[in-house]
């Protein structure tokens, strides 16, 4: 239907925050010092389909294909997820990753 998928990213941390919308091609990074900056983002920089990894994803739960995707990428997010809840829990104090 040409609608792009809808994917907003923003990182918060304790230098400022990292905003990415492929929707609308924007990255900006906000910091607390005041050096932001825009990055300019081609039109359709971001357009991708969104298919392949959750039919992978189904095919390995049910037994076919091979898992090409390292395990280091999701311990690498398990450890982000800690350190997210860990903060959380510390009124959003920064904590070591």
């Amino acid at each position: 239907d040409g609608s792009k998928y809808q994917v907003d990213i923003r990182v918060f941390g304790d230098e400022g925050a990292l905003l990415l919308d492929v929707e609308r091609e924007r990255l900006e990074v906000r910091r607390h010092d005041g050096k932001n900056f825009t990055m300019a983002i081609p039109h359709n920089a971001g357009d991708y389909e969104c298919d392949v990894p959750p039919n992978r994803f189904v095919e390995l739960i049910q037994g076919h294909g091979a898992n090409q995707s390292p395990g280091e990428v999701a311990a690498r997010s398990v450890e982000l997820i800690d350190a997210m809840f860990r903060s959380a829990s510390q009124r959003g104090r920064p904590v070591t990753v």
